[in-house]
């Protein structure tokens, strides 16, 4: 079975580019895989424009010095909520710092709804 394409949407202070090694990743471990990687900001505290049957997965950042653990839980909810929150013991810039990690972390969520 095929898997279902990925979206990726970066935080504040980064752009779509910072997607680009995790995307590598993705493709070397899932080289058919549909990735995009979207600049999709909420805007003015509302929730950005994620469609409500769109799974969403959150990793919970837990060395995180850039956004606490409870500004992160506050940007859940401004999305309206996710379905799952994956706790990692890593740091903020996870795309930067552990691309293989979270390219595994993602193509096992995509697995899931294939």
């Amino acid at each position: 079975m095929a898997l279902p394409g990925l979206a990726l949407v970066h935080g504040g202070q980064h752009a779509a580019d910072c997607w680009d090694r995790t995307v590598d990743e993705i493709h070397c471990q899932e080289p058919g895989l549909a990735v995009v990687a979207l600049d999709l900001p909420g805007r003015r505290g509302k929730p950005g424009d994620l469609l409500d049957d769109v799974p969403r997965t959150w990793i919970l950042t837990l060395r995180d010095r850039a956004l606490s653990q409870a500004s992160q839980r506050r940007s859940i909810a401004a999305l309206g909520g996710v379905q799952t929150m994956l706790p990692f013991d890593t740091c903020h810039n996870l795309v930067i710092s552990e691309p293989k990690l979270l390219a595994s972390i993602l193509l096992e969520r995509c697995r899931r709804y294939a």
